[in-house]
């Protein structure tokens, strides 16, 4: 398994290794699952790890189509391109970019840490940012 489910609130966090199809389709299912569970719009956070080897155009354009599948039940994806420097930027950039001209432009923010997913998602979550991250870091799902 090539990824890590952390739950917070109504918050489901995924730490991404090295992404596969298979994983793609598993992670889908879970947010599906965790909406009903819930009973309202789950707030995604989908983190890349640095050094998690690109994935390949199969693997790209199935993650597209499983977010655009989930839209309906989430409040908000946020994508956390875990790299730093310019490389981390570029991927940032490029992400936004195509995002732009997509239909998840307006649910999907993507950004350079959990902090800053934390910062922009305390009132869609309702929990204190700073206890969020402690339990995540407990979890081995936070970095920093």
């Amino acid at each position: 398994m090539g990824y890590r489910v952390n739950k917070v609130g109504s918050m489901l966090v995924v730490r991404w290794q090295d992404m596969t199809l298979g994983d793609i389709t598993a992670v889908r299912d879970e947010v599906n699952q965790f909406h009903r569970e819930l009973g309202k719009p789950v707030v995604y956070v989908s983190i890349t790890e640095d050094g998690s080897k690109p994935p390949d155009d199969d693997v790209r354009k199935a993650m597209v189509r499983s977010a655009e599948s989930l839209m309906p039940v989430l409040a908000k994806l946020y994508v956390v391109i875990d790299t730093g420097g310019f490389m981390g930027s570029v991927h940032r950039s490029a992400l936004a970019g195509m995002l732009l001209v997509s239909k998840l432009r307006n649910k999907v923010k993507v950004v350079k840490s959990l902090d800053e997913v934390l910062s922009l998602a305390a009132g869609d979550i309702g929990l204190d940012p700073n206890s969020v991250r402690s339990q995540l870091s407990a979890a081995g799902m936070a970095t920093g």
